[in-house]
């Protein structure tokens, strides 16, 4: 198993198959799995901005968005700008930062959260290797070895019922 500590980007263009390679050939086919092609969704940038203010502890690499009306044409070009000049940057909403802000709130009183963080010795560290000949890959968001995995996840809605649906 190799072990390297890479960008989202080449952990995703890298040339193995990951759980959610695995759910999609199970969900819908190989044809889909192998003509997928990567695209990051307002979600799953939402939770790259969570995960970089709990595991990096940082806020450079995040942009909040100006308040635009995107309904016209100049305040969608404004906003496609803006994306553009910043391509390394997560790019976020007002409302987003908002409730990344609830969540770091409610992490930094929860103290079981604050001590499974604290005591990680990997964050996002990738693994690369070989079951049955077949290249895979995985990328916890942490490790506390010998102990536990972390997986930071954000969904709608956090009640047992709401997050047990969301991750189903």
């Amino acid at each position: 198993m190799k072990k390297i500590k890479d960008s989202n980007e080449e952990y995703h263009s890298h040339n193995s198959i990951s759980a959610s390679g695995l759910k999609t050939i199970y969900l819908q086919s190989v044809y889909h799995y192998l003509n997928h092609t990567f695209k990051t969704t307002a979600s799953m940038n939402f939770g790259s901005a969570v995960h970089e203010v709990l595991l990096e502890d940082n806020t450079d690499n995040i942009l909040t968005l100006p308040e635009l009306n995107l309904r016209t044409k100049a305040g969608r070009e404004e906003k496609d700008l803006i994306i553009k000049k910043n391509k390394n940057k997560i790019v976020i909403t007002q409302k987003e930062n908002d409730d990344i802000q609830k969540i770091l709130n409610n992490y930094r009183k929860h103290n079981l959260a604050l001590k499974l963080l604290s005591e990680l010795n990997e964050k996002e560290i990738s693994y690369y290797g070989k079951i049955d000949s077949i290249p895979v890959r995985v990328r916890p968001d942490g490790i506390k070895l010998n102990n536990y995995i972390i997986d930071i996840k954000t969904c709608q809605d956090a009640s047992p019922k709401g997050f047990r649906t969301a991750v189903y």
